[in-house]
């Protein structure tokens, strides 16, 4: 909001926070619905619009403790909707009433989001750290341009909110420089490196696969060539120019070619699961997108390529050919294919062992605790009768050795604060938590206390913590 009141050329400014994903929640008949929460402003729809079935976004996200969710949600939920109250089950006394209902979002999306929170509620779930300008950067700003503007023309604004907003004096003593660019949207998830990658590895290997398979075609097509050479020069002597010889070829590539999209049709939806573990994406999603057109563009160059060299090699077998035997000839261009053959399933053979053993590597690393037989569960909504009552199960167990809880896994997103003490103004740096942890955690992960001593057990009022090495 800061920079769109600096730069005039930005038309609207919004921001969203994520509040709960793969969430719980309930309506006031207690039924349990899924979905992801985010929090947004009001003006979340005048830059990243979405159809409206029913109601207003813009009035209703101005509303405190107000909602508009998903058309899909709204009809798991029976369809009647507006007015309803939920409320996420790890935060049970917080009423949202429903005010609205948008259309799904599509799946190639980079956000996803299914009930949509006023901002102005954030106090209510958490800290509010809206007009916060140093930390608490969980906040995503998306900014719509006026028409003519480019986005280079944004820099010079972007350094006047910085030198006129934000706390440089602070940021300076803390060793720090701000600053930050604006990125189309467009461009956020093909120019996000790992996909840059990924793209780059993917296309290097379908290449590699389809040239192999071009080549397995053509060198069986020679393999053949032998005995057909009477077939063709038969054809010959019965008035078959070269059109005829040319369709011919193409005919046959034509049926080889569909016997070959059918039988990969059918690997795709055998191993759509993979598929769709890999790419993150739906088999549906994948192929009705914009990249269908580009993937029967290639069909089609390959097919052409196939039929045309397929149809060139019968057009040079001679008449002479049905009277006597025909013997290869010519062979060192041959023995090229042969030879780019090999280099390529090479490259493939390479790229498997490669592939294999990054895989075992990212696997089997030692990311500095213990994960093996540890299971976890999330228990978010369950209160801590239930939560004791569940303990007191699982230790009942034979196979079971211990159990313990934190707040967040180590692999998952922890929280962030600024570390500070107590009498002084200044942060000292910021640093990711876990805001509870049980005394035992260390002992089931194997991590290691180098110096000190674990939490006092059985002692819930504690403050005690523990740091790292970084920290200290």
């Amino acid at each position: 909001m800061r920079l769109k009141e600096t730069i005039p050329a930005i038309e609207a400014a919004t921001r969203s926070t994520f509040l709960s994903t793969n969430s719980i929640f309930t309506d006031q008949a207690k039924n349990r619905f899924e979905g992801d929460f985010i929090l947004a402003d009001s003006c979340f729809f005048d830059v990243l619009p979405r159809p409206m079935v029913l109601g207003s976004a813009k009035e209703i996200l101005s509303l405190p403790m107000h909602a508009i969710i998903s058309r899909s949600i709204a009809e798991k939920m029976g369809g009647d909707v507006i007015g309803r109250v939920i409320s996420l089950i790890n935060n049970p006394k917080q009423k949202i009433t429903i005010g609205g209902i948008f259309e799904d979002l599509p799946e190639n999306t980079t956000e996803k989001y299914d009930v949509i929170v006023s901002l102005s509620s954030i106090d209510q779930f958490m800290w509010d750290g809206t007009m916060n300008m140093v930390g608490n950067d969980r906040y995503k700003g998306y900014i719509k341009l006026a028409k003519g503007t480019k986005i280079e023309q944004l820099d010079s604004g972007i350094e006047e909110m910085i030198q006129k907003h934000m706390p440089l004096d602070k940021l300076e003593k803390w060793g720090l420089k701000f600053t930050f660019k604006c990125v189309p949207l467009a461009s956020i998830h093909a120019n996000d490196d790992a996909t840059v990658q990924s793209t780059r590895f993917l296309m290097l290997l379908a290449f590699a696969l389809i040239f192999t398979a071009v080549l397995n075609y053509i060198l069986i097509l020679i393999s053949v060539l032998v005995n057909r050479s009477k077939e063709i020069a038969v054809y010959k002597c019965y008035g078959a120019g070269k059109k005829e010889i040319f369709n011919m070829a193409l005919v046959e590539s034509f049926i080889h070619f569909t016997l070959a999209i059918l039988f990969g049709i059918f690997l795709i939806l055998l191993f759509q699961y993979s598929i769709q573990e890999i790419l993150d994406v739906s088999i549906a999603a994948l192929f009705l997108s914009k990249g269908t057109a580009l993937l029967i563009g290639l069909c089609g160059v390959v097919f052409l390529l196939v039929g045309v060299i397929s149809a060139y090699i019968y057009q040079q077998i001679p008449i002479a050919s049905a009277f006597r035997n025909f013997k290869m000839n010519k062979r060192y261009w041959k023995l090229a294919l042969l030879f780019f053959q090999f280099i390529s399933v090479s490259f493939l053979l390479s790229l498997l062992v490669v592939i294999n053993s990054q895989y075992k590597l990212m696997v089997n690393d030692r990311p500095g605790y213990n994960y093996e037989n540890v299971g976890h569960i999330s228990l978010h909504g369950v209160d801590s009768i239930g939560k004791n009552k569940i303990s007191e199960e699982l230790k009942r167990l034979p196979y079971v050795e211990t159990i313990t809880s934190c707040s967040h896994l180590p692999f998952e997103h922890p929280g962030g604060n600024n570390v500070s003490i107590p009498g002084e103004n200044s942060d000292l740096f910021n640093v990711s938590d876990l805001y509870s942890a049980h005394n035992t955690l260390l002992d089931v992960l194997e991590i290691p206390v180098i110096e000190g001593r674990i939490f006092t057990p059985n002692n819930t009022a504690s403050t005690e913590v523990m740091v790292d090495r970084r920290f200290v």
